[in-house]
């Protein structure tokens, strides 16, 4: 732009903000039209306030915090254009759909300098907000666009050039704005080209980010309908490799699903019962063998379907379902869906607690006596009950779990000891066995106890007493054959106390106690258990991991798990699932994990002060949130004030660390 079309356009700047009839023909007809927004939103050309996020909240950072993949990879298309051009007297932004600035790139001089005009870092750039911008027009108009210096409405961006190109998914919406502010004198050329290019290939993988994560969801979808199936599905691809299965499927072959994927089926079913690689159309009813290991075998009828995956080419599913003889008898099998799947040496661990606590339960085991098994929530209550019987007399019968505290008030009582025909309104006409019958002959583990309503507890203990129950509606006693084991997360003698729990039952279901640890004191565990899911969730979303880094695995073993195993499990499928390495990174773990982790010789104590001469130093007690900004600040002044170097160091994202500086107003 010449000297005399920029003075002729301040003029016209001038003359229309002293009167909105001014002709507006000298500017071009995108900036005139912003104008008119601007001045209809009584916006002041000298304001210096932009609107910005309340204190201590970055909407535009939850935004990628909402999508964490999808704007890793735009981040990274960041930092490569801002690495492999020339940005000099420039700052490269990258805005939320809002206008709202996620994060900057540039100089420490050029930062400072575009902070002091008031555009420093999570301030708004929309039109209505800061006036005619390139980001803000670009998100107005829906274009790439560039506004030179004085087609700025407000006179702090009148130093400035300023180019902004958007990013659209699949469905032609906002995902972010990429822009760059310019204190070069002269337009740059061709840098709203190469903003209009990045952010059109930045569009294409967008899109190609939401057809993984629909795809991802209906295999979701998938894994939640088949699991809820009471028959065994194999999928099979078509060299007969087996790549997906169900929870049943998984028991009917004693096997988890990390040993399953990338198995021949031919290593568990002949291929005289079937050949998968003749097969041209779907069968129905076929009597197969299963073979699990070097001597056990099950019968069992399966129906295989085609699945068209391309022409010419097909994948398998094959549904499983108990044949009518018992293994290895010709008597009528009960087809009872309750059994026990876990065993003693199932259970991962070698800790002398879980050791200890694993010998008092294969001690019960071999007893009839009612067992109680203490501990808090999430560390596995169930799977000790379930190695319990499957070590047990009645390990051939069935085993039924029961919670408690899931089972509203007022239905527990049919659903354990079921009801008679015409009990009450809406009962079944044949009546309906409770859990205590479907158990006859094996297990019932009662989880929750605590939480049974007091006046069903008389009933519980009148079994444990006679070992008889009677229907709802029923006259006559049903004798049974029920083992019962009882868990808890609760202090029963409390609840004694406080008059929620018999006194009376408590000392029936107390005969044998077992109590299972929690995680943190279960000393190396947690390493095990890591690679244990790590495996197990690994082989259902197909990624290559060998492994942890040394930070990461270090950070697990020193978290305290307040909620046990099952915290670590989902802990571990969240990194499975947000990896994009060959290892889990620390980076790769939830913040309280990160900044509980600090890499010092004490976590709970740390010197905030150099302490006199001669003087003894003083150990200050700190809680998390002291630590974590303790360990910023020492981060930040070791680096020199390097954001990067800073958070490589700590192990997090530069994004979390700038979101935590905010969070502690570190600046």
């Amino acid at each position: 732009m010449s000297k005399q079309d920029q003075n002729r356009i301040a003029a016209t700047r001038t003359a229309f903000f002293q009167d909105p009839s001014t002709d507006l023909s000298a500017v071009r007809e995108t900036v005139a039209k912003s104008w008119l927004r601007c001045r209809q939103k009584k916006l002041q050309p000298g304001q210096t306030a932009f609107t910005r996020a309340e204190k201590g909240r970055h909407p535009a950072a939850n935004v990628a915090e909402r999508r964490p993949i999808l704007f890793d990879y735009i981040f990274r298309c960041m930092e490569d254009l801002y690495s492999n051009n020339d940005f000099s007297a420039m700052v490269l932004l990258l805005t939320d759909p809002d206008g709202q600035i996620i994060s900057r790139y540039g100089s420490e001089n050029d930062l400072q300098r575009i902070a002091q005009a008031g555009l420093g870092d999570s301030c708004a750039l929309r039109e209505e907000t800061a006036g005619t911008n390139a980001v803000g027009t670009a998100l107005y108009i829906r274009e790439p666009v560039c506004i030179r210096q004085n087609e700025h409405y407000n006179d702090h961006f009148c130093p400035f050039i300023s180019y902004a190109a958007p990013v659209f998914d699949h469905k032609y919406e906002l995902v972010s704005v990429i822009g760059v502010l310019s204190m070069r004198p002269q337009e740059t050329p061709l840098l709203l080209s190469l903003l209009t290019s990045v952010a059109g290939s930045i569009g294409k993988e967008v899109t190609v980010y939401h057809q993984t994560l629909k795809r991802r969801v209906q295999e979701k979808h998938l894994d939640t309908l088949i699991n809820t199936m009471n028959h065994g599905v194999v999928f099979l691809d078509s060299g007969g490799m087996i790549i997906q299965t169900n929870s049943v499927a998984r028991y009917f072959f004693l096997m988890y699903e990390y040993e399953l994927i990338g198995q021949h089926i031919s290593a568990f079913i002949s291929p005289e019962d079937v050949d998968f690689s003749t097969l041209t159309n779907d069968v129905y009813g076929l009597d197969v063998v299963v073979h699990s290991g070097e001597v056990k075998k099950f019968h069992f009828q399966a129906s295989i379907y085609l699945i068209e995956v391309i022409e010419g080419q097909h994948d398998f599913l094959m549904v499983l379902r108990r044949s009518q003889l018992k293994e290895g008898t010709g008597e009528t099998g009960s087809g009872s869906d309750h059994r026990a799947k876990w065993c003693f040496n199932d259970i991962v661990g070698t800790s002398p607690a879980l050791v200890e606590t694993l010998s008092l339960a294969r001690i019960a085991s071999k007893t009839n006596c009612t067992v109680l098994i203490t501990g808090e929530s999430g560390t596995g209550k169930e799977l000790v009950a379930q190695a319990i019987h499957n070590e047990s007399k009645c390990r051939s019968g069935p085993f039924v779990a029961v919670n408690c505290g899931a089972i509203p008030k007022e239905l527990i009582e049919s659903e354990l000891f079921g009801y008679e025909s015409g009990a009450f309104t809406g009962a079944k006409r044949n009546g309906m066995p409770g859990k205590f019958e479907l158990a006859d002959g094996g297990t019932i583990f009662l989880d929750e106890i605590g939480d049974m309503p007091f006046n069903l507890q008389v009933c519980l203990l009148r079994f444990l007493q006679e070992q008889e129950i009677t229907r709802i509606g029923g006259k006559k006693p049903i004798q049974l054959n029920v083992r019962v084991i009882a868990a808890t997360n609760k202090n029963l003698e409390e609840a004694i106390n406080n008059g929620v729990f018999r006194m009376d039952l408590y000392y029936r279901l107390n005969v044998f106690t077992v109590h299972v640890p929690p995680l943190r004191e279960r000393s190396g565990d947690v390493h095990n258990l890591s690679h244990y899911f790590l495996q197990k969730y690994k082989s259902a979303s197909s990624q290559v991991l060998l492994g942890f880094t040394p930070e990461a695995l270090e950070c697990l073993t020193s978290y305290n798990w307040p909620g046990n195993i099952r915290e670590l499990e989902n802990t571990i499928e969240r990194a499975v699932i947000i990896s994009h390495g060959d290892r889990i990174r620390l980076d790769d773990l939830p913040d309280k994990l990160r900044f509980n982790h600090v890499p010092y010789p004490s976590r709970s104590l740390i010197r905030l002060e150099a302490p006199p001469q001669n003087a003894q130093p003083e150990l200050i007690p700190m809680n998390r949130e002291e630590i974590e900004k303790n360990t910023i600040i020492r981060a930040l002044q070791r680096t020199g004030g390097n954001v990067t170097r800073a958070a490589e160091e700590i192990g997090v994202s530069r994004r979390t660390l700038y979101r935590k500086m905010k969070k502690y107003d570190i600046t």
